[in-house]
């Protein structure tokens, strides 16, 4: 096994672990039926596709505060290693963040053929709450980050 696929079924295991069989399958009923979708099938993958877009717009954000980042490293309101340091260091944390936000846009190729219908949406079932439980992750990292960057940046310039 490739060691990408290594670290993903780690995770995989570790963030989907409280989530039971009949917490699944009530997942899925009730997101189709708050979503008026006429098949679980459609919901999951309805669902998938806004995680998907969520995962983009938050990965936008990523970037731009990379962006910004950068700037701030080589702007002259750095004076010391040791700011620069903590500078790089929270760029390394969103590229950490990046690369969750990446894994939840990741499309999976699914055989249609192949197995029969309930095996499909399990595996469906499976990858939208992995993909939920990321994005929750990356979304909340992201959010405490950019507040801690925002001290910072103050910090560094009245400091």
């Amino acid at each position: 096994m490739h060691w990408a696929k290594r670290v993903d079924q780690f995770f995989r295991e570790k963030f989907t672990r409280r989530w039971t069989p009949p917490m699944r399958r009530h997942y899925l009923e009730n997101l189709s039926f708050t979503r008026d979708e006429t098949s679980e099938h459609r919901a999951a993958l309805r669902n998938l596709d806004q995680l998907d877009t969520k995962a983009s717009g938050t990965l936008t954000h990523i970037s731009m505060m990379i962006a910004a980042l950068g700037v701030t490293a080589r702007a002259d309101i750095i004076d010391h290693e040791s700011e620069r340091f903590v500078i790089y260091a929270t760029m390394c944390v969103y590229l950490v963040l990046s690369i969750l936000c990446l894994r939840c846009m990741n499309g999976f190729a699914v055989e249609l053929a192949a197995g029969p219908r309930a095996s499909f949406l399990d595996h469906l079932t499976d990858e939208l709450i992995y993909r939920k439980e990321l994005y929750a992750r990356a979304n909340r990292g992201t959010t405490i980050l950019t507040a801690i960057v925002f001290v910072l940046i103050f910090f560094f310039y009245f400091y």
